[in-house]
């Protein structure tokens, strides 16, 4: 028996995927397809608008149906929670609408501070939540292959990854990392099973997927248990290539062998910082640039690695930040690794009350997980910095201290704008770009974070 209901609007509003398909999104528009329920959607990243703001104000206007079903499928934080950004900022559009949004892991944060009338939290992942909400019985992942291969082309998924989680959670507690939540009081991490992995990766595999990936904050988290995965990928043979996330003192000549049995192709590697004394504030737990040399060694460029790092480490002084500048200039020119230099988000409560607000850090999240080809307008601007005003619940924009701030990212500013910026170093260049270099000529000419902060209430605030 076929589950009919009215028709679901089903808003997918991540807008930077990195080349990462939407899982739980694409097993929900299969189950739909496969139930014969009608649905439209509505997709930010299939805007053709040249403005973010107008982006999402034209695709929110373009919702007719009644009840809006809200995507935050993605196999990591940064893009749900800009999403949930986007959502707040343009949610008038939506006045009279019914708005259920989906992830597991808005569990993880004071959500009831931004409920209002009209939204629902679901702390599950769409699939789950059209299951449930439907009351559809279970469906064989074999019958929904050919709706799903449907799904991946109408959708202009062709091209994505599929990815999972062997393991969820994580146990280390880097203090910088959305992770720590799912660390917090958790003495183990939950596991997927090998057969269920493996399962979707054949699928993957047979809907035309070239490559995979592991989401798992640390794939190396239970050293015996990817063990013995990997020995089942390798027997299983005809596997796709994939990418882990992995902690440096985690993984040994041995553990690596066994990985490139398997089919790892690329690696992602924290370091962080070179200052022992910035790892030591994140509570980092390893001396990251020694391991990553000890790595090198045995590495014989047969993986891609992708080797990050921060800036905007509380007390983080500017030598220490040219420093780190060095060092990843000198990694980043070896043969077969990609550098990159990020920021610090403090999602811990404590840490935030004893932070000073300062506006850049939101600006600077939101637009890099934006489309590049996307301009950022003055008014989304101004949006953006009144809903993080606004809401304490977008608190979590907050970084580092004081004047600490303006000197780093002033000091990023000069880097910039050398003559051979390195590629590193752009996630930070919409930042100066934007709106004709506005936010670039107040940073540079202030000498305080507050002289920073009362120029753009002048200018945009009021």
């Amino acid at each position: 028996m076929r589950v009919r209901r009215k028709k679901f609007a089903i808003l997918q509003l991540i807008p930077k995927h990195q080349n990462m398909l939407p899982n739980q999104l694409v097993r929900a528009l299969s189950l739909l397809k496969y139930h014969q329920v009608e649905y439209a959607v509505y997709d930010l990243e299939a805007s053709l608008e040249a403005e973010a703001g107008q982006a999402v104000a034209s695709l929110f206007a373009k919702i007719r149906e009644d009840e809006v079903v809200v995507s935050l499928a993605c196999h990591y934080n940064y893009p749900k929670l800009t999403s949930l950004v986007l959502l707040f900022m343009y949610q008038g559009l939506l006045k009279g609408k019914q708005i259920h949004v989906c992830s597991p892991y808005l569990s993880f944060y004071p959500v009831k501070q931004i409920c209002c009338e009209n939204m629902f939290f679901h702390f599950v992942e769409i699939d789950e939540f059209l299951v449930s909400y439907s009351g559809w019985p279970f469906v064989a992942e074999g019958l929904l292959l050919k709706p799903m291969a449907e799904v991946l082309r109408d959708q202009n998924y062709t091209n994505r990854e599929f990815w999972t989680h062997l393991t969820w959670g994580c146990r280390s507690s880097c203090s910088f990392c959305h992770n720590w939540a799912t660390a917090k009081g958790r003495e183990r991490l939950v596991y997927s099973g090998y057969d269920e992995v493996l399962s979707l990766m054949q699928t993957a595999r047979a809907l035309g997927a070239r490559k995979f990936q592991f989401a798992d904050p640390d794939f190396l988290g239970d050293a015996a248990y990817v063990g013995g995965f990997l020995e089942k990928l390798t027997e299983a043979g005809g596997f796709l290539p994939w990418r882990a996330k992995a902690r440096l003192d985690r993984i040994n000549e041995s553990m690596y062998e066994k990985m490139l049995a398997a089919g790892c192709d690329r690696i992602f590697f924290g370091v962080e910082h070179v200052s022992s004394r910035m790892l030591d504030r994140v509570n980092k737990g390893e001396n990251t640039p020694r391991l990553l040399l000890d790595f090198i060694k045995y590495w014989g460029t047969r993986v891609q690695l992708d080797v990050s790092f921060l800036t905007g480490i509380r007390e983080e002084t500017v030598s220490e930040l040219r420093e780190n500048i060095r060092y990843i200039s000198r990694i980043d020119k070896i043969r077969g690794i990609e550098a990159y230099l990020g920021y610090v988000i403090l999602y811990s409560g404590s840490a935030r009350k004893v932070a000073f607000s300062d506006y850049l850090v939101a600006f600077l999240l939101v637009c890099n997980m934006l489309p590049e080809e996307w301009e950022i307008g003055q008014d989304f601007l101004r949006r953006l910095l009144q809903l993080c005003q606004q809401e304490p619940f977008f608190g979590f924009f907050i970084l580092t201290e004081n004047d600490h701030s303006l000197a780093l990212f002033q000091e990023l500013l000069r880097q910039n704008k050398a003559d051979i910026a390195p590629d590193f170093l752009s996630d930070f260049a919409r930042l100066w770009t934007s709106v004709d270099g506005r936010l670039a000529k107040i940073v540079a000419g202030s000498k305080t974070t507050g002289e920073v902060n009362q120029k753009i209430d002048q200018w945009l605030l009021k």
